[in-house]
């Protein structure tokens, strides 16, 4: 065998060699890693739901309007926001996500129902689902999960009849954390799906 052809066979050894050794992320709806909860529990939501007959009005505990507490008309517009005027509401509590996860809990499945009641009983208001990720992997990697995530999301949505013309999604990776620290608990807070509302 020529020098050549062995120098060409150690070089796609060595590759494929290295390429077996490095650990690489794959999409696992069912992983679970460094003990983290595969089943994450939303916390309960702030005040009853209550159908007036006229829509849906959501209590803050207090008998004020989440979406008008001091009868202000809402969340003030956002210079330059295309989105729309942005309106407070209840549904503060995300949708966490195991690791390497872009699977909802069934134990959402009350509060994403409420949400989509919530939506198509308002025909001007527009929901956008924040898909985010915690801090390990490839920025690419985490953003496209974060994608899923809030995909996820709006899938299950639709699924409780919530008008799909009105949802987006947007995907942000790593780049929002809700905590910064570097622990599991800290990385299972960040591994989300939030909600802001616009009415337009």
């Amino acid at each position: 065998m020529s020098k050549s052809k062995l120098t060409s066979l150690a070089l796609l050894f060595s590759f494929v060699l290295v390429s077996c050794s490095t650990k690489k992320r794959v999409y696992n709806p069912n992983a679970s890693y460094d003990n983290e909860p595969t089943t994450v529990h939303p916390t309960d939501t702030t005040g009853p739901i209550i159908d007036d007959g006229a829509g849906i009005v959501v209590d803050n505990g207090n008998g004020e309007d989440w979406e008008n507490p001091n009868n202000t008309g809402g969340a003030d517009q956002i210079p330059g926001n295309t989105q729309g005027t942005p309106v407070n509401h209840p549904f503060v509590n995300p949708v966490r996500f195991a690791y390497d996860s872009a699977i909802v809990g069934q134990a959402y499945d009350g509060m994403l129902k409420s949400l989509a009641g919530y939506i198509s009983a308002k025909p001007t208001y527009h929901l956008t689902i924040n898909g985010h990720c915690d801090e390990r992997g490839s920025e690419e990697y985490n953003r496209a999960l974060s994608e899923k995530r809030a995909l996820a999301v709006k899938d299950a949505l639709i699924a409780h009849g919530a008008p799909a013309e009105r949802l987006n999604t947007v995907g942000y990776g790593e780049e929002k954390p809700e905590n910064n620290s570097k622990s599991p608990e800290a990385y299972a807070q960040n591994r989300r799906a939030n909600f802001d509302v616009f009415a337009k």
